[in-house]
């Protein structure tokens, strides 16, 4: 593999780790249930906090998960028959479409402990 394919296997891969950082915002979203707000300070509730920047990561993950199957996408139809750069390119895609199916996932497993810890 030469330089150009590692660094786009690299982008890939770090791609596909940052969609899951979504993961790991469930955690906190479970020890918010437990928090109270500061009383006295005008400020927002960490629930509030948490729920944006869970959103905020989700609405980020998508949008590069998108610009990877573009990009994969491009570099596919670049490749004029060359079979490893289609090959490179065919990563690509496939680390998208794992990144969207692990932000669908991570997005259900969210809204179910809200649910559950909401009620």
């Amino acid at each position: 593999m030469n330089t150009k394919e590692k660094k786009y296997m690299l982008f890939g891969k770090n791609a596909f780790v940052a969609t899951g950082a979504s993961l790991i915002l469930t955690i906190p979203k479970i020890t918010a249930a437990a928090l109270t707000p500061i009383t006295g300070v005008p400020t927002k509730p960490i629930e509030d906090v948490l729920e944006d920047a869970t959103n905020w990561l989700i609405g980020f993950g998508i949008s590069l998960c998108i610009l990877l199957l573009i990009w994969g996408g491009v570099y596919y139809v670049g490749s004029s028959g060359d079979q490893e750069k289609a090959q490179t390119a065919k990563k690509i895609v496939k680390y998208a479409l794992m990144g969207i199916f692990i932000i669908g996932i991570s997005y259900a497993i969210i809204s179910v402990i809200d649910d559950i810890f909401a009620s």
